[in-house]
């Protein structure tokens, strides 16, 4: 049975930053699910784009086979993955979840993560500004709207 912890979180809550971090201090790989997905779409889109051009429907799909890749397909024996922040949307992934990994929950307040994309690269157009919200069919940023998603239990 292979090894995985899950970082899952609010956009800008630093899954991407601590994903490398765990993984050095368990010495094993780790992955970026927005950018797995992203390359599996062998577009040279970003993230954002691809929901927008798609529709969210289509880019959750996309995710829940790249979590299902990176958790029951994938060979190595550990592995860190930083889930996008939508992983949640879907009950497949949740269960999936659940079952194969250790989730770890990074907390971040609105704010804060509104604050933290800033500081990103905007060279990759799959940073969390870049994206649109997925909290919630407002069409504000998650921190306009003070909404957060409850951890995975």
């Amino acid at each position: 049975m292979s090894e995985r912890v899950a970082l899952i979180g609010l956009s800008g809550a630093g899954k991407t930053t601590v994903a490398p971090k765990v993984a050095a201090r368990l010495g094993c790989d780790w992955i970026d699910l927005d950018l797995e997905i992203a390359r599996a779409a062998g577009t040279g889109a970003g993230v954002g784009d691809l929901i927008r051009e798609e529709g969210e429907a289509a880019f959750r799909a996309r995710e829940a086979e790249a979590l299902r890749q990176a958790l029951e397909v994938d060979r190595r024996p550990r592995l860190v993955v930083a889930c996008g922040a939508g992983a949640l949307s879907l009950r497949e992934n949740l269960d999936r979840l659940r079952a194969r990994a250790i989730t770890i929950w990074l907390r971040v307040t609105p704010g804060i993560a509104a604050e933290k994309p800033a500081a990103s690269s905007t060279s990759n157009s799959w940073v969390p500004s870049a994206r649109p919200s997925t909290t919630s069919s407002c069409s504000r940023p998650c921190s306009a709207c003070s909404c957060s998603r409850p951890p995975a239990s």
